[in-house]
């Protein structure tokens, strides 16, 4: 959002406002330059990938994914990637893809769980979102921020229990190697889990 403010100088100053942006301002002579350099400015902001595609939900990255894959190599209808996208769409579609929070993420992993959903069909899953946003990330040209918050809900599964196999088959990590950066031994967890087992 722009705004022009006539100083006491009798100069003018645009400002120009949209969030998750740096606010810019610049003092002109006239009203007409403050308005046209406003409005080059607003020109940037709209065609940043960054604002162009800040509202896109997962249901958006994966009708995205879909359309790109028509050409070579098409997701089947009836298939098993069709039966995972729909999974994904009804469990996590509405959620905005560079909002989606690590509560968001497990709180679906375990709802899938509670509803008898496979870990193996799960594991594939989010292995299918997370081919999502790398493919459609090189489309638009902007990095979709769901790898980092697969990061941190990797970390989070660790903490609610799962152990590196069970993380391993969510994850979709080929080497167990790679997940042992996410475990972060407590050692009162570890002395109550021996205290336990004692017993």
């Amino acid at each position: 959002m722009a705004s022009i403010l006539k100083m006491p100088n009798k100069k003018y100053r645009a400002t120009v406002r949209r969030k998750g942006f740096p606010q810019v301002n610049k003092t002109f002579d006239t009203k007409q330059e403050a308005k046209d350099w406003a409005a080059l400015e607003e020109g940037k902001l709209e065609t940043n990938p960054v604002v162009k595609y800040a509202t896109l939900t997962v249901s958006d990255v994966l009708d995205r994914y879909e359309l790109l894959r028509e050409s070579k190599r098409p997701i089947v209808h009836g298939s098993n990637e069709d039966f995972q996208m729909r999974h994904l769409h009804v469990g996590l579609g509405t959620l905005n893809i560079h909002t989606l929070t690590v509560e968001q993420i497990t709180a679906w992993v375990q709802h899938r769980l509670d509803n008898k959903g496979g870990a193996n069909a799960l594991g594939k899953e989010i292995v299918m979102l997370q081919t999502a946003c790398a493919r459609v990330s090189t489309y638009v040209g902007t990095k979709l921020r769901y790898h980092d918050s697969r990061h941190e809900g990797i970390s989070r599964l660790f903490e609610m229990g799962y152990t590196i196999e069970e993380v391993a088959v969510f994850s979709g990590h080929g080497s167990w190697d790679n997940l042992k950066r996410y475990t972060h031994k407590n050692p009162i967890k570890l002395h109550d889990k021996v205290a336990t087992s004692s017993k």
